[in-house]
């Protein structure tokens, strides 16, 4: 992480920087995404960051910081302890360039544990260096050291089914509740997008009327290029309530199937005889799997992996109460769909491997293998919205809120084959924390229609 001083960095910047960084609102609502602070004046000339900020991947003393802007620019990250912005620190960042969609990230390190961290980001012009964004402020709390209660909550499947964004019914209204909540952190458990799901304008309605939603030429079909992927990460943040919670609430991501198409597999081939494919005009899965790959890693806020920058699946400490196992079920799924087992062979039979001993070795951390892990407790079919949900025992969209501690390792699951393992050291008998885990909202991660 490249640090510079603030005074350095104001000197070698015009006064229009200056007065960028000097003119923020500094109250929590500034956190609406994409709008800039009262102070600034519009001006085309300036990069922007229509898309907002995000967090993820938080830890005792590190966080990764991403954003957006519209051409090739410089991340700049000042952040601090207080919404003042006293004593703050100022990191370089690296520059975003049409080969990564203009996108950024950039870890921040040495942060205080257990501590409201503050940030606001700006993007620098590359073609005219005295040229500076309005800053986007952000917000991220820390995992602690020492044992607390922990509160996440989790979900999946956005703007899936062709329901996108309806703003006569408010949008996606199910981040902003979940925002309400401040967790410490939130799971998105898969399908993140849904490239093989197509945003029509409007869709009737079983009464006659007509459900609207705001679409992109990306979204209008399916997505069988870098560009209609990557459109579909666009899509999503055009949701003001989406972008807010971006802003306030770290993430944790992984993948499921509709990120590329619906249940695909390493090697696979679209049925043309399913008429679920028949406007694809790519067939391959790996070819789509790896725009998929491409656009899914640039778009969300995690922590690369440098000797495999492409790798989903991975594990980490939340304090020393919580151990989380991203898993990457759908790279080593079988053609069948069902998961491949450490003894599988075949080109993804390692990963296997490797993915069984990612888990044995954090649960070995506190307890001793194997312990708790029981399959999650998911509803049966939701009716029109299909698949299973887990605790809630309703939709695959529900959203779950969990807090406390549980000896043992619980999976989390939004949908089919989409698993993240939560592995939490027992806690001493005087001090219980059950697991709790409650439905926040229904309908779809997309605008609710319940």
């Amino acid at each position: 992480m490249a640090l510079m001083s603030r005074r350095t960095f104001l000197a070698s910047t015009a006064l229009v920087g200056v007065s960028c960084l000097a003119g923020v609102v500094r109250q929590r609502s500034a956190f609406a995404q994409g709008t800039a602070p009262a102070l600034v004046t519009s001006d085309s000339a300036r990069p922007t960051i229509p898309y907002g900020v995000a967090s993820g991947e938080v830890t005792s003393h590190t966080a990764m910081v991403w954003s957006r802007t519209n051409r090739p620019g410089r991340l700049l990250v000042e952040y601090a302890t207080t919404e003042a912005f006293k004593q703050a620190r100022l990191v370089q960042g690296p520059v975003a360039l049409a080969v990564s969609d203009f996108t950024a990230r950039v870890e921040l390190t040495d942060l205080p544990a257990g501590q409201e961290i503050f940030y606001r980001v700006t993007f620098q012009d590359l073609a005219d260096p005295k040229m500076l964004s309005a800053p986007v402020l952000g917000h991220l709390r820390t995992a602690p050291t020492q044992r607390r209660d922990v509160t996440f909550a989790w979900s999946g499947d956005t703007a899936g089914q062709g329901w996108g964004i309806n703003p006569e019914w408010g949008g996606m209204r199910i981040y902003e509740q979940i925002r309400r909540l401040q967790p410490d952190f939130f799971i998105h458990n898969g399908d993140y997008i849904y490239a093989d799901g197509p945003i029509q304008a409007e869709v009737k309605l079983d009464d006659g009327t007509l459900w609207k939603n705001i679409t992109l030429p990306e979204k209008a079909k399916v997505a069988e290029t870098l560009e209609e992927f990557r459109g579909n990460y666009v899509y999503n943040l055009l949701d003001e309530h989406m972008r807010r919670f971006n802003a306030e609430v770290p993430q944790i991501v992984q993948w499921d199937d509709h990120e590329t198409t619906n249940n695909w597999f390493p090697g696979g081939m679209l049925d043309e005889r399913n008429p679920r494919f028949k406007h694809y005009t790519v067939k391959s899965h790996d070819l789509l799997a790896a725009y998929a790959r491409r656009a899914f890693c640039e778009h969300t806020p995690m922590r690369f992996d440098p000797h495999d920058p492409e790798r989903i699946y991975r594990m980490f400490h939340y304090g020393p109460s919580l151990d989380i196992f991203m898993l990457d079920e759908r790279s080593l799924s079988s053609a069948s769909g069902a998961p491949l087992s450490p003894r599988s062979r075949g080109p993804t039979a390692p990963l296997a491997s490797i993915s069984s001993r990612l888990i044995r070795a954090g649960l070995q951390r506190g307890h001793s293998p194997g312990e708790g892990c029981a399959p999650s407790p998911a509803g049966g079919p939701a009716g029109p919205w299909g698949g299973r949900g887990v605790a809630a025992r309703g939709p695959a969209d529900a959203a779950g809120l969990w807090a406390g501690g549980r000896s043992g390792a619980t999976p989390v699951q939004a949908g089919l084959q989409k698993y993240a393992w939560h592995s939490s050291p027992p806690l001493p008998p005087a001090r219980p924390a059950p697991l709790r885990a409650v439905q926040l909202a229904r309908g779809t991660a997309s605008s609710s229609r319940s």
